[in-house]
């Protein structure tokens, strides 16, 4: 039997790597951010000082090109066939409206949406290739101390892309508290604390624990986040952070899981609308269901060109 064969006939074995993947995505990669699955690589939700501009559109494109230490999310040895570049293309759009002034401080409101296509270089494992859409509704309040307040709502989808089936859709309520701190004009540090619930709807396997909702969970977590920005047009951003996640239906009723992360990326500005980054990020995942436990590596490059008014 193949190693395409072996793997690809348990889609159990499937949907879990790739649900693994998505949590990568949503958990892992914000340096400057904190929102829902893919919209978080695209700046979507970045802390910024509050202008008197109030309503604005902004949209753009990305490629990340990278690799991968655990292309299936767990910690069993990876065989050479299994070892393949990432490459991630995707397209997104969002605008807001607000910015006016309420108790004291600034409201916002913002709305938003993305498509990202994940493909896998080396064919062996191009059967967790996948598409993922996002959409977010969210509400911004800022006051004049640097304190962030945001409550919204989150959606997500994710489809395989070689039987083109739905492997995963998701709608989550959302809360997070962020501080920013500028000590001078170069440098941002911010806290963040986030809170969300995840109703969840997945393949089932009658008869099973593998139910529909078997991915229902509440998460919460905590990030710093630091940006400095020097040479005018180049930025170094950092974080890391913790976040926990229990889950309560199916298989799934006794696991919980600490999930810590951390990255780093190097990205320079050119042109006005274009942006190139070199970037490193790191995610260890450990839960009371052993198989679900993991730790990843990801590195590469990225590439992003946006335009707004």
């Amino acid at each position: 039997m193949s190693f395409r064969q072996a793997h690809s006939t348990f889609p159990s074995y499937l949907l879990r790597a790739l649900l693994a993947g998505f949590v990568w995505l949503s958990v892992n990669s914000k340096t400057r951010l904190e929102a829902t699955h893919s919209l978080q690589n695209l700046g979507l939700h970045q802390v910024v000082k509050v202008k008197e501009k109030h309503w604005g559109i902004k949209g753009g494109y990305q490629l990340k090109l990278h690799g991968r230490s655990s292309p299936f999310f767990n910690n069993e040895p990876i065989p050479d066939k299994a070892k393949s570049l990432v490459m991630a293309n995707s397209a997104y759009l969002n605008g807001f409206v607000g910015n006016h002034w309420f108790a004291g401080g600034m409201m916002r409101y913002s709305t938003g949406l993305s498509y990202t296509r994940t493909n896998h270089l080396e064919d062996t494992i191009d059967f967790i290739d996948h598409d993922s859409q996002t959409a977010f509704l969210q509400a911004s309040y800022f006051n004049s101390s640097n304190w962030i307040a945001r409550f919204g709502l989150n959606t997500a989808r994710l489809v395989t892309l070689e039987d083109n089936l739905t492997q995963f859709t998701e709608f989550s309520p959302m809360l997070s508290l962020a501080k920013v701190f500028q000590p001078n004009a170069s440098h941002y540090l911010t806290i963040n604390w986030n809170w969300d619930y995840s109703f969840t709807d997945s393949p089932e396997y009658p008869g099973t624990l593998w139910t529909d909702d078997r991915l229902n969970h509440w998460s919460t977590g905590l990030k710093l986040q630091h940006s400095w920005l020097f040479f005018q047009n180049f930025s170094l951003d950092s974080f890391t952070g913790v976040s926990f996640h229990d889950y309560s239906r199916g298989i799934n009723s006794d696991r919980q899981d600490t999930a810590f992360s951390a990255g780093t990326s190097v990205e320079w500005a050119f042109l006005r609308f274009f942006t190139v980054a070199g970037y490193a990020e790191v995610l260890s995942r450990h839960s009371t269901i052993g198989t679900y436990s993991f730790t990843n590596w990801d590195g590469g490059l990225k590439f992003n060109a946006s335009f707004g008014f």
